[in-house]
């Protein structure tokens, strides 16, 4: 299959080698390197150097998705993972989640990488029959704080607003550049929460609301997992938490549609976030089993088992249960649901 890789080298080197033997050196401005890789899973190495600086990194090399090219009623499930360092850590999770699917014949559309762009991702999350999302990857509780460099401990506050990171296609040159999908923006929040912090330096006009999907009023994603650092906090607002009823909410949940009742009056749809930073988690000794932990937690949520049942026995071992849940009280787990009260002793995956 033909593979192509586009840049920008504004000094220095770079050397791009995909199977089979080829290799591509280019001293400055623009990279095109294209190939026919005859892989089931194609990769590419990419080597840098600049003066005493080098880097190597290996990629994961995924065919260009065009949703404006598929019909996103197709599928039942979605993965986005825009990140494809962290998609290499967390590939027993992403293997698991594809594996679940399978298991249960829910069809379902990737984005990965670059292909995680906003103008892909905004189609494919309207589609009708959608009932399944996993996002993994660059996810975080606020905007323009300040933290240590290690354990990314919060040393200045900054705009509470759940975000992810994703891709956006440049208007006048190739290639993508950083975007932002925020819960929501100050221009479109919903109308019954208080007035909306404005987020720093331009992300009101640039950035991405998930809450202009829609997603709120369909109520159609049964399960929404974020699978990120801190994708799952309580909301604060003003230098405050903000309570609904009474209770403490989670702004991107509200986006994505899981504060949904059953005939009932009960809330039977989930948004699973974490509480903590946990893609580095080999800095931090109580994360470092957390994207298998995870993938343990799905895979026991495929085979028959209630949610609040996964979440307890899918993990495997101790290491794993501490990464999920803490050492010695529940205020250290690093999993969160939402709604807070969402019923998880009745979701079951099917």
């Amino acid at each position: 299959m033909p593979y192509e890789i586009t840049g920008f080298l504004d000094g220095g080197t770079v050397e791009i080698s995909t199977e089979p033997n080829i290799s591509t050196i280019y001293g400055g401005g623009h990279i095109c390197h294209s190939s026919l890789v005859m892989q089931t899973n194609p990769m590419a190495t990419l080597s840098y150097q600049n003066g005493e600086t080098s880097q190597r990194m290996n990629v994961v090399l995924t065919e260009k998705v065009d949703m404006s090219k598929v019909d996103p009623n197709s599928f039942r499930a979605l993965i986005i993972a825009p990140d494809e360092d962290a998609n290499m850590d967390f590939e027993i999770t992403l293997t698991t989640i594809r594996d679940a699917l399978y298991l249960k014949g829910i069809s379902y559309q990737e984005l990965l990488g670059k292909n995680a762009n906003w103008e892909n991702i905004s189609v494919a999350l309207k589609g009708n029959n959608l009932n399944y999302v996993y996002w993994i990857g660059h996810t975080n509780s606020q905007i323009n704080e300040e933290r240590t460099k290690i354990r990314k401990i919060v040393t200045q506050e900054g705009i509470h607003r759940t975000n992810f990171k994703c891709w956006d296609k440049r208007k006048f040159w190739s290639g993508y550049s950083l975007g932002k999908i925020f819960s929501f923006l100050k221009s479109d929040g919903p109308p019954e929460l208080p007035q909306i912090d404005s987020l720093p330096q331009d992300w009101e006009s640039r950035g991405h609301s998930m809450y202009s999907l829609g997603l709120w009023k369909t109520k159609k994603i049964k399960e929404f997992w974020a699978v990120g650092c801190e994708s799952g906090l309580e909301w604060e607002n003003a230098g405050q938490p903000v309570y609904v009823n009474g209770l403490p909410i989670n702004d991107m949940a509200v986006a994505v549609g899981t504060y949904y009742k059953d005939q009932q009056g009960n809330y039977v749809h989930v948004y699973m976030g974490t509480r903590v930073p946990v893609w580095f988690g080999y800095l931090i000794e109580q994360l470092a089993d957390f994207p298998s932990a995870v993938a343990h937690i799905i895979k026991r949520h495929a085979n028959n088992h209630r949610l609040d049942d996964a979440l307890i026995t899918g993990p495997n071992g101790s290491n794993e249960h501490i990464a999920i849940w803490g050492r010695e009280s529940l205020d250290e787990r690093s999993i969160q649901w939402w709604p807070i009260n969402t019923r998880t002793d009745w979701i079951y995956f099917y």
